[in-house]
């Protein structure tokens, strides 16, 4: 007897037996049970809530987490390089209302109070990206079906483990896109230009790749093979960058500072990033399970039954 059709179930089905029901069908009536059973997940594991509370935590910890880099730059002495060279790029690139308000941040954090903001900000920022990834591990034990969640102790400590491990690769990110120019050189030729280019989109997209894999990987209670975690990250990591993209090009061309209503706008706008950012992780994480458990037979990728 042939397997039932999605949408002649009552309930939301697991993972595994809606992958099984990708079988034996066309192209379009698998593209059907696929997305039928990606909805059924994210109402079943309540994916939107998560995605909320992960970029909720995530907003609250920008701040702290920029002031404490800004902080340690300023104790290492890295000042010089913000104002000879950051800080002339980001005059040219972005308008002059963003430019004002980047800059009047930044100097600030350098003027005085950097010992304060490297340990009070830096002890703040690491709370508040613990508890995104804590967010984090709550929605992927329950795509990848883990048995229980971890022991209090143990549960903390793994995310302050994560939270410095993920927030030093967006660190390096941002020295990539940032700081690259800088230390590639500027005007050398249109042949290096593009090797510039090229390099610093290879490097920030191997640093998102590795961000996804840790949180795959080491976030659920059960940790991730080591193939399904590739898979995983490769998901989400073409539409983080168009979206980031579309979101750069907003605050630098559009967004307007000189209003209420104006910065209003540009926080609604930098929310709705974040939450669209979220989204598409914990749906690339609930894709790779239907398609572990119908090459498996198991959502977290390992035998049937373990």
């Amino acid at each position: 007897m042939p397997p039932p059709t999605a949408g002649a179930d009552e309930h939301p089905r697991p993972a595994s037996e809606s992958a099984r029901a990708l079988g034996g069908r066309t192209l379009r009536a698998r593209g059907h049970v696929l997305t039928t059973a990606i909805l059924d997940g994210f109402k079943r594991h309540d994916l939107l809530t998560y995605s909320s509370a992960i970029s909720f935590q995530i907003l609250t910890a920008l701040i702290p987490f920029a002031l404490f880099v800004l902080a340690v730059a300023g104790l290492v002495h890295a000042s010089d390089v913000w104002r000879n060279h950051v800080e002339p790029q980001l005059r040219a690139d972005v308008s002059p209302d963003v430019f004002g308000v980047i800059s009047g941040a930044v100097n600030q954090v350098f003027a005085g109070r950097q010992v304060m903001w490297a340990t009070v900000g830096g002890a703040l920022a690491l709370w508040q990206v613990s508890g995104a990834v804590r967010a984090v591990m709550g929605a992927l034990g329950r795509i990848y079906e883990a048995p229980a969640e971890r022991p209090f102790i143990k549960r903390y400590a793994i995310s302050f483990v994560l939270s410095i491990e993920v927030g030093g690769c967006f660190v390096l990110i941002a020295v990539c896109l940032i700081f690259a120019p800088f230390f590639w050189g500027a005007n050398d030729g249109v042949i290096a230009d593009a090797m510039g280019v090229v390099v610093r989109w290879a490097l920030v997209i191997a640093l998102l790749l590795l961000i996804v894999g840790l949180l795959v990987r080491h976030a659920p209670a059960r940790a991730q093979k080591l193939p399904w975690v590739s898979l995983g990250a490769g998901l989400v990591i073409g539409t983080w960058v168009v979206v980031s993209l579309g979101f750069y090009f907003y605050l630098t061309d559009i967004a307007s500072y000189q209003s209420v209503f104006g910065s209003l706008a540009a926080v609604i706008v930098a929310m709705g990033y974040l939450y669209i950012s979220t989204t598409v992780f914990l749906f690339g994480a609930q894709l790779d399970a239907i398609i572990r458990a119908r090459a498996t037979g198991c959502p977290v990728g390992g035998e049937p039954g373990t």
